[in-house]
């Protein structure tokens, strides 16, 4: 799948006559070629919520402020990370889908210290068969829909 969205994306550029060549964000905040991404996925595996790190890291130290706490805020899930001495933390124990009960899945790599918190601005809260409450990951997206807007409704539209 990574592979295919790649192409595509090289193929646009291409199509774009952009100049250069293209660079993706890895999870360790450091960049690859398209081509090593397509072999190395893994390394992409949370390049989004680190990329937003590495940006206020560069502002932070633009505007004198080494010391910084990010928050990344998607449909499911916040992550937030801390930036001390306008040092980007990075860990190999990083584990996907972690919660209090679950000890999530390891993921080996050079990934910037990023927390996944279950609680994004769409996540749905829900009870599960044994009444115990969840939240996500369902989630109603970017749009909540009319219920959160008081316009009628008693749930997130899909």
């Amino acid at each position: 799948m990574a592979s295919s969205y790649l192409d595509a994306l090289a193929g646009n550029l291409r199509q774009l006559e952009m100049p250069g060549s293209a660079n993706v964000m890895k999870s360790n905040g450091g960049m690859s070629s398209l081509g090593v991404a397509k072999e190395q996925p893994i390394h992409m595996i949370e390049s989004g919520p680190v990329g937003g790190v590495v940006g206020a890291c560069a502002i932070g130290a633009e505007v004198g402020e080494p010391n910084l706490i990010t928050l990344d805020i998607g449909g499911t899930t916040a992550m937030p990370s801390l930036i001390e001495g306008a040092e980007v933390k990075v860990t190999t124990e990083y584990r996907i889908e972690r919660d209090g009960r679950l000890p999530g899945y390891p993921v080996k790599i050079p990934v910037v210290d990023i927390v996944e918190i279950g609680a994004g601005r769409g996540s749905i809260a829900w009870i599960d068969e044994l009444g115990t409450l969840r939240v996500g990951p369902q989630s109603a997206g970017a749009v909540p829909g009319p219920a959160c807007y008081e316009k009628g409704g008693r749930a997130p539209r899909p």
